[in-house]
C-alpha cells in the first residue's frame, strides 16, 4: 500500500529500471490565454472589473504560473480597488511605460547611445528594476521581430503596451538580421544581470 512519488526537473537522469515501473506525468507551464480565462472567472466572483490589458499583463508576468498569476491579481486589486486598468497593474508589477520601450527601441534605430543610456539612468534613477526593463525590452523586440516576419500578427504580439502603429514603424526600420542581433546582445545582458 506504499506509493512514492518521484518529482523531478531531470527525468533523464532517472534509471530506466527505475523509470519502467512508475507512471509518468510531465506537467508544464500554462500558457497565457489559459491564464486569462482562469483570472477572468476570478475577477467576476471578485466582482472586480479588470482591463484586457491588464489581464495580459498580468498573465504574462506570471510566466506560466496560475499560483503567481492569482497572486498579482490579489495585489493589483488590493492596490486599485474593484476598477483595474493597465496602469494599476504597470504600478504594481514596476513595469516600464509602453512608451519608454518605444523610445529605447526608437534611440537604437536612430543609433543614439546618448538618447538609450539616458533613458535607462532615468529608469535607475526612478528605482525601476533594470533586469525587468531587459525582459520588457526583449518582449517588445520579439513583437518587432513577429511583426517584421509575418503579414498579420496581431494575434502573436505581447508588449501590448506599445500602440500597433508604432510597432509596425519601427519594425520597417530594422532589418531582421538587426533584430536577431539586438535580441541576441539584450538577452545575453538580462541574463547576465541575474
Amino acid at each position: 500500500g506504499v506509493v512514492f512519488i518521484l518529482a523531478t526537473t531531470d527525468a533523464h537522469k532517472i534509471p530506466s529500471t527505475i523509470l519502467s515501473r512508475c507512471q509518468r506525468h510531465d506537467f508544464r507551464k500554462l500558457g497565457q490565454g489559459e491564464i486569462e480565462e482562469r483570472l477572468r472567472e476570478i475577477a467576476r466572483d471578485e466582482r472586480a472589473t479588470v482591463a484586457d490589458g491588464a489581464m495580459k499583463a498580468i498573465a504574462r508576468a506570471a510566466e506560466g504560473s496560475l499560483r503567481d498569476a492569482q497572486s498579482l491579481l490579489d495585489q493589483v486589486i488590493a492596490y486599485s480597488g474593484t476598477e483595474v486598468s493597465e496602469n494599476d497593474v504597470g504600478a504594481v508589477l514596476g513595469l516600464v511605460e509602453g512608451e519608454v520601450l518605444a523610445q529605447a527601441a526608437q534611440a537604437i534605430i536612430e543609433r543614439d547611445s546618448g538618447k538609450a543610456l539616458g533613458l535607462v539612468e532615468s529608469l535607475s534613477v526612478r528605482g525601476y528594476d533594470l533586469q525587468r526593463f531587459c525582459q520588457e525590452m526583449l518582449a517588445h523586440l520579439r513583437d518587432l521581430m513577429v511583426t517584421k516576419a509575418i503579414k498579420d500578427p496581431a494575434p502573436l504580439l505581447q508588449a501590448s503596451r506599445v500602440p500597433p502603429d508604432t510597432i509596425r514603424s519601427q519594425a520597417q526600420a530594422f532589418t531582421l538580421a538587426d533584430l536577431e542581433t539586438i535580441f541576441q546582445v539584450l538577452s545575453r545582458a538580462e541574463f547576465e544581470m541575474r
